[in-house]
């Protein structure tokens, strides 16, 4: 089965292109790509794939629920039990329509070479030793998706209900008792037209090194985001005993293309190079 390209969709329109994320730029942690470790090599692949597609648009919808039951007997009132329940209710949906007069890609596929003079590079080489033992990676971002001319409208809705009731038996096997619900809805709206260009989505190559000082480097499709937080990256370096790298190879995808990380969601869309379909993991939060 041939590879699918992933890209993962920024939660920010802030970013423009060519500014803190670029092609082939280094990074550490793969949530937040505008935070380099260093910038490209200095000779990237001659063959950088171009492409565009004209009036794109996406929509993304997502949701959160939660429910909270409590249920309390206690001691009898008059000749009967009495019985309390209390079920809150949360739940949020969000929606997000971009559309694009048009949504530019550019990416390289990295060689062994590629990989090779990245791990030779003084920050990562120096990054990997610190980390070889606590098996920390470096990125690298292979693919950019760009868009131009773009219209942005964003819908949130927020519910909050909580129902209570009790009872108090009566003995005869009947109940009887008051309940209560409240509940309390907002929702709002953000819609901006003629923005200026921004990056929309970034594609990835994890390299690493073991422990015996060997590095690899394998496409990013999701596996890495699972149980990946914000504490990542705060390992003690105390404990990590620095290694040699000696050689990087480039290995296949490692992990299934209907893989979804937790707290993303994922589409399915196609390929402007190629035609081929490609996956968009665009984040939850």
């Amino acid at each position: 089965m041939s590879k699918q390209k992933t890209y993962f969709c920024m939660s920010s329109e802030d970013y423009a292109p060519e500014k803190l994320i670029v092609l082939g730029q280094i990074i550490t942690n793969l949530r937040k790509p505008w935070e380099k470790l260093t910038g490209p090599p200095p000779k990237l692949p001659l063959d950088i794939n171009i492409a565009h597609k004209d009036d794109y648009e996406r929509e993304s919808t997502k949701g959160l629920s939660a429910c909270l039951g409590l249920f309390a007997n206690f001691a009898a009132i008059l000749t009967g039990n009495a019985s309390t329940e209390t079920r809150a209710t949360s739940s949020q949906q969000s929606s997000t329509i971009c559309k694009c007069s048009k949504l530019e890609t550019m990416f390289f596929e990295p060689d062994a070479e590629f990989a090779k003079s990245v791990v030779q590079d003084p920050a990562v080489k120096e990054f990997l030793d610190k980390n070889v033992f606590t098996g920390r990676s470096v990125y690298v971002v292979t693919g950019i998706k760009i868009a131009r001319g773009a219209s942005i409208s964003k819908t949130r809705q927020d519910r909050f209900a909580i129902n209570a009731s009790a009872a108090i038996s009566t003995g005869a096997q009947t109940s009887i008792g008051p309940s209560v619900s409240i509940q309390k809805t907002s929702a709002e709206t953000e819609t901006f037209g003629n923005s200026s260009d921004f990056v929309y989505a970034y594609r990835l190559r994890k390299i690493s090194v073991n422990r015996q000082g060997k590095a690899s480097s394998k496409e990013v499709t999701g596996g890495e985001l699972h149980g990946y937080g914000e504490c990542d990256g705060e390992e003690s370096e105390e404990d990590a005993e620095p290694g040699e790298i000696e050689s990087a190879e480039v290995e296949g995808v490692d992990f299934g293309l209907g893989f979804k990380p937790q707290g993303f969601g994922l589409l399915q869309g196609e390929d402007e190079t190629d035609g081929e379909s490609c996956r968009f993991l665009f984040p939850l939060a």
